[in-house]
């Protein structure tokens, strides 16, 4: 038995070969290059977001510090502003006080708390006026349930 076979020179078949492989090598060559620009890409996504978190982080701790600023700022000036409320309810009060009382007359508690209403000055309970007025130091206790105005 005899094959015929087309006698093709080895030369030839090597040469398409090598052609062949030449072209497979420049597609995966393309191939390769394409995806090393995808992943650079992809990394410089990743380093810009890896600095946005960064930026928010610090963003984030400035804000906080901000706020814990702006709380104790606004407790001192509501600290101020209730002092100076205090302090001019107080000398509303002694104004009062020095026109309730004549030169040396004692008043109990009830009297000279009628006697403020007409000054604008009154209390929801009797407790809370005798703590207020006997707490002020405008008051002296002259005898059992009296008090006379401190004059100091």
């Amino acid at each position: 038995m005899s094959v015929n076979l087309v006698d093709t020179p080895i030369s030839l078949v090597s040469t398409r070969r090598i052609q062949k492989l030449n072209e497979e090598e420049f597609e995966l060559r393309k191939e390769i290059e394409f995806h090393e620009e995808k992943i650079e890409e992809h990394q410089n996504k990743l380093k810009e977001i890896k600095e946005n978190l960064e930026y928010n982080r610090i963003e984030k701790e400035l804000y906080k510090k901000m706020i814990r600023y702006e709380k104790d700022s606004y407790k001192v000036i509501n600290q101020k502003k209730k002092t100076r409320i205090l302090s001019e309810k107080k000398l509303a009060l002694k104004k009062a006080l020095d026109n309730v009382f004549t030169e040396y007359e004692c008043l109990n508690i009830r009297e000279i708390m009628e006697k403020l209403k007409s000054h604008g000055i009154e209390w929801r309970t009797y407790p809370l006026a005798f703590q207020e007025l006997t707490k002020s130091g405008f008051l002296i206790r002259q005898d059992r349930g009296m008090y006379g105005l401190n004059r100091e």
